[in-house]
């Protein structure tokens, strides 16, 4: 029996040994991993042509933002942090989002967004589109929303522009027949 017991013993030890060896390689793959979706994700995030933000969904204050936000508002990451997505939104749109984001997960099932304004450093009024996708954790719970934003400006002046002329076409329309 000891014989046996030698014969065998150095064999699982090897194996012990090498159980820390072989997780190991399988950690560092899996890092490389994460590094590089990672990496594919900043590239998306960074270059996109979209304003992106990650806000809070307790409070909508800012997680992060992408360039492409800070150009929309014609200001920095800096001047954005800590702060929230309310404050650059117009006071009339307020209540309109914070109900929206609340209801988000019937809304972001069925492919909803919101047209909302935002108000730039400049104080100017911005059109846009909000496309909401929450951050779903383990427990199927979100604590923060990726928005996607798309200046929607120069279509909704268009279409102001469009029902004042047919109000103008109108009016001429009643005038000259009647």
């Amino acid at each position: 029996f000891c014989i046996l017991i030698s014969l065998f013993l150095p064999y699982f030890i090897y194996v012990i040994l090498k159980k820390p060896q072989e997780l190991e390689l399988i950690n560092s793959m899996q890092a490389k991993r994460i590094i590089q979706s990672e990496a594919k994700f900043q590239v998306i995030f960074n270059k996109t042509s979209i304003a992106i933000a990650q806000i809070n969904i307790d409070n909508q204050e800012f997680v992060e933002v992408n360039p492409q936000f800070c150009h929309l508002l014609s200001t920095d990451a800096k001047q954005i942090r800590g702060k929230s997505l309310l404050d650059f939104m117009c006071t009339e749109d307020i209540q309109n989002f914070s109900d929206f984001i609340h209801s988000s997960r019937v809304i972001i099932k069925e492919k909803k967004h919101i047209n909302i304004r935002l108000k730039n450093s400049k104080n100017e009024l911005i059109w846009t589109r909000i496309v909401p996708s929450p951050l779903i954790d383990d427990n199927q719970n979100s604590k923060s929303i990726i928005l996607a934003i798309e200046n929607i400006s120069e279509r909704k002046i268009a279409q102001e522009k469009l029902m004042q002329s047919e109000l103008q076409f109108k009016s001429l329309f009643v005038e000259f027949y009647f």
